[in-house]
């Protein structure tokens, strides 16, 4: 009897398939992208709905798709879906999601090449005010990642990005680094190891000291003195906005086994030894304060250069690092 209709304890059945072409299903205005091109086949069974389907988003193309609505009094869309698209593709869906409006500020200036293929669940309550939650993954393969607010250019980026609610975590991705083999990871949101920040990334290689601090042209006349390739961990670190006290910070860690140092005694060294070298400034480098730990040869507490100062800092042999700098030169102690 279909007055008693949607039917529960096995009282009936109601049983009824759809098939549908070039649809274009909008199931979250404002909030995720919109589906084009659609082709799917849907069962709707007593009072729920399951659908098998493909089409495009913003140029991705989702291969599969299954969507599940168990019981249409609580409406919860289950939807599973496969696809792939090029780089921009994939990161145009993500801008266009709640992810990518959450982490607007992070994800600026970000551009990524190559082709990736994604999959993704999301579970998303058909009522408005009830907010949807997802997990998935992304795979690269040989792409290309730049961040040019970071003056970051990594090439032939290879692994997963994983994703969900409060934010992403991708890597160690295989890359090249100024044309050396390399390792990168990345996290933004509740990804990252510190909370205060909002996003974490770091960069893994053996490289030469002049790949490592390219973009130090001040630098430049010191490379022959520093030759051969170590081990070095690069860590960058930004803080969340409610943050503001904090810096964007760099960190640079070497054991420097594998580069000789041809500096005066005891600053100097031999490329087969250690000598652990820790340097933390701040990003834009333009007058960013600056620490440098050597073994237990020395520490340096200085002031990078700027449009207005010139480079300043205090230099103590041994392993207690200088309270203060100068207003200019360099100062010697120990």
């Amino acid at each position: 009897d279909l007055d008693d209709w949607p039917f529960h304890n096995l009282a009936g059945r109601f049983d009824a398939r759809a098939e549908i072409s070039g649809l274009t299903l909008d199931y979250s205005p404002g909030k995720w992208p919109r589906a084009d091109g659609v082709t799917t086949v849907a069962q709707f069974v007593n009072n729920g709905l399951s659908a098998e389907a493909s089409g495009n988003v913003l140029g991705a193309h989702a291969s599969s798709a299954v969507a599940v609505i168990p019981d249409f009094k609580d409406a919860v869309l289950e939807l599973d879906v496969t696809g792939e698209g090029t780089g921009p593709e994939l990161l145009e869906v993500l801008h266009n999601s709640p992810l990518g409006q959450r982490y607007a500020d992070e994800l600026a200036g970000i551009s990524i090449g190559g082709r990736g293929a994604l999959k993704f669940r999301l579970d998303l309550p058909l009522k408005p005010e009830v907010p949807g939650k997802i997990h998935g993954e992304v795979d690269l393969t040989d792409s290309r990642l730049e961040a040019k607010k970071w003056n970051i250019d990594l090439a032939g980026a290879t692994g997963k990005l994983k994703f969900d609610d409060g934010g992403f975590v991708g890597g160690p991705f295989a890359i090249r680094y100024r044309d050396k083999p390399a390792r990168f990871t990345v996290a933004v949101g509740n990804g990252t190891t510190e909370r205060s920040n909002a996003l974490e990334a770091k960069l893994e290689g053996n490289l030469p000291m002049a790949a490592v601090f390219t973009d130090f042209e001040a630098l430049k006349p010191w490379w022959p003195k520093f030759p051969g390739s170590s081990d070095w961990t690069v860590d960058v670190a930004i803080p969340r906005p409610e943050s503001a006290e904090k810096a964007t910070t760099l960190r640079l860690r070497s054991e420097l086994r594998g580069t000789a140092i041809d500096l005066p005694a005891p600053l100097d060294k031999l490329e087969g030894d250690a000598l652990p070298i820790d340097i933390a400034l701040n990003l834009p480098v333009e007058g960013s304060p600056i620490t440098i730990a050597l073994g237990d040869v020395a520490r340096l507490r200085g002031r990078l250069p700027s449009l207005n100062r010139a480079f300043a800092a205090t230099l103590a042999l041994g392993i207690a690092m200088p309270d203060a700098v100068p207003n200019d030169g360099i100062a010697v102690s120990g």
